[in-house]
């Protein structure tokens, strides 16, 4: 299992207390069904805690009194370092590779 753990802070550098972070199963896996979703509600000073296994997951951040919001998806794999939810949704997933991507990364190689 990987902690994904930090403090959840809005736009002015606040932290959020009594924010409900989910996290829905996008696969089913070998330990993880599909669409199974784990929940965490940050404390009173924006702390949350997640420890989370292999797999890709969809996050979704609730406020009470407004509608879920889907902030992205993150890839936990076996050998994940521990993290924040921001350092996972800021790593490039599979979609992010383009081929202009692959052709600079071929060229440094060569280089």
């Amino acid at each position: 299992m990987t902690l994904i753990s930090g403090v959840l802070k809005g736009p002015y550098g606040d932290s959020r207390s009594g924010v409900t972070i989910t996290m829905r199963s996008m696969k089913t896996s070998s330990t993880v069904l599909g669409l199974a979703k784990s929940q965490s509600v940050t404390d009173d000073t924006g702390r949350y805690s997640l420890n989370v296994e292999p797999g890709t997951y969809e996050i979704i951040i609730s406020i009470y009194g407004a509608q879920p919001e889907r902030v992205g998806a993150i890839e936990v794999y076996t050998d994940s370092l521990p993290g924040t939810l921001n350092d996972f949704l800021r790593r490039p997933g599979e979609s992010d590779i383009t081929p202009e991507i692959v052709q600079t990364v071929d060229r440094m190689r060569v280089e």
